[in-house]
């Protein structure tokens, strides 16, 4: 690979590496993506549990 780091630039030699540095490129994106999902997810668990209190409760009174 040819790489100019002031410029940023990077110039793969053959077919062959470009392929496998932009399939790099995607997992890492993916990655970053996943990321973000799971913390999004996190937080939407948590508001379910907060929604589903007063559903809670109701269940707890109709057993005793």
């Amino acid at each position: 690979m040819i790489e100019d780091k002031e410029l940023g630039l990077k110039i793969a030699e053959n077919p062959e590496e470009k392929f496998w540095l932009d399939v790099k490129d995607r997992c890492n994106k993916a990655i970053e993506g996943n990321n973000h999902e799971i913390v999004i997810n996190e937080h939407i668990l948590k508001l379910c549990d907060e929604m589903l209190k007063p559903f809670n409760n109701e269940t707890s009174k109709q057993k005793a």
